[in-house]
């Protein structure tokens, strides 16, 4: 790179080596400017040009999203593409631009803020990386992860050597033509997590296959990148020096850093970020590990990725390392990572356009190697050939990592500018059309799924009362778990009606980078450090009261508010569970943005799930009662409709339980505008069977209430009482006539439904009384989840 304002002069240093000098006029390093008051250019100086070059920067590659966000073009592109606009491509073949945007003490400065960027962002990036992936992979993953590193690098090593005479001069030879196929080859965790998060494919099946696959791919190449920095040194003895200083900071990091770190977490209260203090004394030993491994030699990314994998993911302390370091990071270090890539390149530099070409040819030879290394394992694991291209595609995105590699080797005169330009150019372009392809291969598979799934629809009036119950069980807090338990109870499990839990513990996706679903294990770091095994204890000695009548298989999910649904849907669809519990949490103005993401997601699984969902509000106080001591007064309010119908079906359940005591409130509307006579026989046999089953049980109570319109049921409903433990209702009674997205309008929690939201409300007792709103599965949302994410097991 030519520097408008320095003078360029080769050096010999004391070890016989030359280096590149670059010597600006000490009179010309200002640092800030004296303002236009005294004649002076501000953007002549190097702190004001700094602040205008990053504020273009942000005008630039958020139009440039702008206008191509509807192709789906990735964040990064955009920026990539921001930086060669501003670089000597674009605006820098403009003296004015070029001798303030790229003199070389601004270049200087742009690169060291460049390379601290960088440095954070792996240690970020390392924080939020489950290793776990690496032990729940099943065969499908670590076949694509090693094959489609593999098929790559034979192909570009091998056609980078044949083709040598024809290929430009300046390509890297021996170790560096090794390390530059290998980077070329590779399918970085880092890269693929913000472009599938972006897209939001981040919880889907696939995706989550490609995730596993890119994190053996990356173990491997940084292990091979270490080696090969290792044998570059001149002597044995500094090798094995080397090596050794290395393997002192890996053991510092396990052995010393992590055990702090867990003692950090433990002196943090629940529910509290880490204080300050420590934070900065972690993130100072970050730097110190950064500078320790440029010492010994490979990159100061070394350390913060040694530091970063031994630091436990997920909340307090990652999710306070990135609530510090997150936004300062993405919004001011990173973009001189892509004003620097911008700068390096140069699209008008001159050569021969015949070896680019065919250096070109190569680089897209490494790609369809790669996307066929990743298709193959796929197809013969039975994989349809649409969505092992879609896998193959996904790991053939290019992003930062690639960007810090090539930037190296032209820095340090590895590569030449042609040579990087084209690469940069080159990787770009294949992340901008790969990324729409897997979007549009997407939509065929979704709705394919949702017609093969639409026969599913299992519910409560479809289970037999002599048959296994199967219930999926979904808590947030500790808090969930005592209503959740009287609901089980109160269900009546027995040897001939036995009830199978499926309880998944949700916990938000903070601190990490990939969300999960699996099933619980005794030593899950993540279980401990989020109550998991507090919530499964309170389960574990409800089961020792009763022999074999209640089975559970615990799980915990971490995920997004946004996309947990699609998890909780998946499970119960491949469990064939006809009943899904979700607790209802009350929307708490102080945590707008966390209670709007549970509502959503109990709207998400009331509209997706193909089998009976039901809403437990819990606002009653629960005291220790053993089995078989239990006392349960429910009351169900039945106007008509299949959410009635499912409640109907859950209290003939509960009716044979002799601890529960159940008053059914039929109410029958004189003036009735809306029903049907189909509907109307429906409910009629729902209510007779009901009665005709608990003939002579003096548990259970009957009572007709009518009234002339449906402004009068709702004064009525108002008078049931607040002595009962809970009050079973549907979501949408079949005389109101009211549609759902109406009701949204004029009540507080529409995924209550219009007598949901009265019975929770302050108005009707305080608000103290618990409700269960149950809903029948709708048809006009089949299956929606389509590929969403599974339990990680063995494939």
């Amino acid at each position: 790179m030519e520097f408008p304002d320095a003078i360029h002069v080769r050096n010999l240093t004391g070890t016989g080596r030359l280096r590149d000098l670059f010597c600006t006029p000490l009179e010309d390093s200002g640092f800030y400017s004296r303002g236009i008051w005294f004649d002076e250019d501000p953007l002549g100086q190097l702190m004001p040009i700094t602040f205008f070059q990053l504020s273009l920067f942000f005008v630039i590659s958020h139009s440039l999203y702008f206008i191509f966000r509807a192709l789906h073009v990735p964040k990064i592109v955009c920026n990539v593409a921001a930086g060669i606009i501003m670089g000597p491509s674009g605006l820098g073949r403009y003296n004015y631009f070029a001798v303030r945007f790229h003199s070389a003490r601004h270049f200087l400065l742009m690169n060291t803020l460049a390379s601290f960027g960088a440095f954070l962002d792996v240690f970020i990036i390392a924080v939020k990386l489950d290793l776990g992936m690496l032990t729940r992979m099943g065969k499908n993953g670590q076949r694509i992860g090693v094959s489609c590193l593999i098929f790559p690098f034979v192909v570009i090593t091998s056609l980078m050597t044949i083709l040598r005479p024809v290929l430009p001069n300046e390509l890297p030879r021996g170790a560096l033509l090794i390390l530059f196929a290998a980077n070329s080859s590779g399918s970085a965790f880092i890269n693929l997590i913000p472009i599938l998060q972006e897209n939001k494919l981040l919880s889907t099946e696939l995706a989550q296959l490609a995730m596993s696959a890119s994190v053996l791919n990356d173990s491997f190449l940084w292990f091979f990148w270490t080696v090969m920095m290792f044998l570059r040194l001149s002597s044995l003895l500094q090798c094995a020096s080397a090596a050794m200083l290395l393997a002192a900071l890996i053991s510092f990091g396990v052995f010393i850093f992590r055990p702090a770190m867990i003692w950090i977490i433990h002196r943090t209260p629940e529910g509290e970020p880490v204080k300050d203090t420590y934070i900065v004394i972690i993130l100072l030993l970050v730097l110190l590990s950064g500078l320790l491994s440029d010492c010994i030699g490979p990159t100061p990314l070394l350390g913060a990725l040694v530091l970063g994998l031994v630091t436990p993911d997920g909340p307090p302390l990652a999710s306070t390392l990135m609530q510090t370091t997150d936004m300062i990071l993405q919004n001011f270090f990173s973009p001189f990572l892509y004003l620097s890539v911008g700068a390096a390149a140069d699209i008008s530099s001159t050569y021969e356009w015949k070896q680019l070409l065919m250096f070109q040819a190569v680089i897209l030879a490494g790609y369809f190697a790669k996307l066929l290394g990743a298709m193959l394992p796929a197809l013969r694991s039975g994989m349809s050939p649409r969505h092992a291209l879609t896998i193959g595609l996904m790991l053939n995105t290019k992003g930062v990592i690639e960007l810090l590699v090539y930037r190296l080797m032209v820095l340090r005169k590895a590569l030449s500018v042609p040579l990087f330009t084209q690469l940069v150019c080159s990787s770009m372009a294949l992340t901008a059309i790969v990324v729409p392809l897997v979007k549009i291969l997407y939509r065929a598979p979704l709705k394919s799924e949702r017609e093969s799934l639409r026969g599913y629809g299992l519910t409560i009036q479809s289970t037999l009362l002599a048959s296994e119950m199967r219930i999926l069980l979904c808590i947030h807090t500790e808090n969930d778990v005592p209503a959740i338990i009287d609901l089980v109870e109160a269900s009546h499990p027995t040897e001939s009606s036995p009830i199978r839990l499926y309880m998944i513990h949700l916990m938000e996706l903070v601190g990490r980078n990939a969300p999960s679903l699996t099933p619980h294990l005794k030593h899950d770091t993540t279980c401990k450090r989020n109550g998991c095994l507090r919530i499964f204890g309170a389960f574990k000695n409800y089961l020792t009261s009763l022999e074999g009548e209640v089975t559970i298989q615990p799980f915990s999910m971490v995920a997004l508010h946004k996309s947990m649904h699609e998890g909780i849907c998946r499970l119960a669809h491949d469990r064939k569970v006809p009943l899904i519990i979700v607790p209802f949490l009350a929307r708490n103005h102080s945590h707008v943005e966390a209670s709007a993401g549970l509502s959503k997601l109990n709207s998400n699984v009331q509209a997706y799930a193909q089998c009976t969902v039901g809403i437990l509000v819990d606002r009653a106080t629960h005291s220790y009662r053993s089995h078989q001591h239990f006392h349960y007064h429910v009351a169900v309010v039945f106007i008509g409709g299949q959410d009635d119908r499912e409640a109907l079906a859950l209290a003939v359940r509960m009716s044979c339980h002799p601890g529960v005591t159940i008053t059914l409130f039929r109410v029958i509307i004189r003036n009735e505008r809306f029903g049907n006579k189909r509907g109307s026989l429906m409910d009629s046999a729902a209510v007779d069977d009901f009665r005709t089953k608990n003939f002579g049980n003096e548990r259970v109570h009957y009572r007709e209430i009518g009234v002339e319109d449906w402004d009068h049921t709702l004064k009525a409903i108002k008078c049931i009482g607040d002595c009962y433990n809970l009050i079973i209702v549907g979501k949408q009674q079949r005389e109101s006539g009211l549609q759902e997205e109406e009701m949204a309008i004029w009540i507080e929690n529409p995924e209550l439904g219009m007598l949901g939201d009265i019975l929770v409300s302050s108005d009707f007792y305080g608000g103290t009384v618990s409700v269960l709103v149950m809903q029948h599965y709708r048809n006009a949302n089949s299956s929606a989840f389509g590929n969403s994410m599974r339990v990680d097991e063995e494939r």
